[in-house]
């Protein structure tokens, strides 16, 4: 199975400390990329949560932060980081990056993709 990993989001909010920046670098690592393999959008959210605890250690004097994955039923989803609220030990809608990713149904060559493109195709209702 493949993910593709969309342009990833990063704020300004966030982006200014150290630690900010150091999380929105390695998050745009993933901009736009194509990854094989199952659970793949898990396995990046666990390596994402070990390097935040990393800058959390790193960074003491900043607040913790929280690496989220949701996954819908057809397997898309987004990573979220944000930093988390000492007091209510909730994440902040302040997150420092944001990686929206889909599960690719079909992947040719550029030569099945023009295959499929004839005037016959086309004049019986439509490529397929």
């Amino acid at each position: 199975m493949m993910k593709f990993f969309h342009p990833v989001s990063t704020f300004n909010t966030t982006g200014k400390t150290a630690k900010g920046r150091a999380l929105q670098k390695i998050a745009l690592r993933f901009d736009r990329t194509l990854i094989h393999g199952d659970n793949s959008a898990i396995q990046l959210t666990i390596k994402l949560r070990e390097i935040a605890s990393v800058l959390d250690a790193k960074y003491p004097r900043t607040r913790p932060t929280f690496v989220d994955c949701s996954i819908d039923n057809e397997g898309n989803g987004q990573i979220v980081a944000s930093p988390v609220s000492e007091n209510t030990n909730r994440a902040l809608d302040q997150d420092y990056f944001r990686i929206i990713f889909n599960t690719v149904a079909h992947a040719a060559t550029i030569d099945e993709v023009i295959d499929r493109f004839t005037l016959d195709s086309i004049e019986e209702g439509g490529a397929k």
